[in-house]
């Protein structure tokens, strides 16, 4: 006769192991769950912020090159932001790239940069003198002096529209304007070196006449 299998009756605990087994594997896959998910965000996150962060970078090391006058290097980060980032929108943007773009005899480049910077501006004092000088390296006189006398109309003690409209003066010999243009900067220490090839010629024609 077979034996019966004796059956042994399990006791609360281990009623409920199995229970405990799955709530904890449970609570396992939505601890996994979540980590994934935060580093999906994390990347997410980096992967938007990414374009500003590098941005950001580009212009301080743009601002930053120009200022220890390494111009070169201060227009490559300024090209790279043009092209990248909507900074090329802003007046201020256009009026530091047309400054570099002048440190490196870009006349062309600096004259169309200028040109915007004036437009959204309305001509806010100085970027008609940057402009005229971009106008008078690049040979373009006429729109030179438009802007230069235009830069003195807002602004007459502008140091740079009176010594190049000065200068201007001077090589087509029109000594009293020249030397009326010259007077305005003569006290400056920076333009000091600048006018002693024309103080010769000035004291014979004007001043000793």
């Amino acid at each position: 006769m077979a034996r019966k299998k004796r059956q042994t009756k399990k006791t609360p605990e281990q009623a409920q192991a199995p229970e405990l087994k799955k709530e904890e594997s449970h609570q396992i896959f939505t601890a996994k769950r979540l980590i994934i998910m935060f580093a999906a965000l994390e990347i997410l996150i980096i992967v938007l912020m990414f374009p500003a962060y590098h941005g950001r970078w580009h212009m301080n090391h743009a601002k930053a090159a120009a200022r220890s006058r390494n111009y070169e290097k201060a227009y490559k980060h300024y090209k790279w932001l043009a092209k990248h980032t909507p900074a090329a929108k802003s007046a201020s943007f256009h009026l530091e790239l047309g400054n570099v773009c002048l440190a490196t005899e870009r006349y062309s480049e600096a004259i169309d940069h200028l040109e915007t910077a004036v437009e959204k501006t309305e001509g806010q004092e100085g970027i008609h003198a940057l402009l005229g000088f971009a106008f008078l390296k690049a040979g373009n006189k006429t729109e030179a002096r438009k802007h230069l006398e235009k830069e003195l109309e807002r602004n007459p003690t502008n140091a740079l529209a009176n010594f190049n409209l000065g200068k201007m003066a001077f090589e087509a010999k029109r000594y009293p304007e020249a030397t009326a243009y010259f007077s305005r900067v003569a006290y400056l220490p920076n333009y000091k070196p600048k006018l002693k090839p024309y103080w010769d010629t000035i004291k014979s024609q004007v001043l000793e006449q």
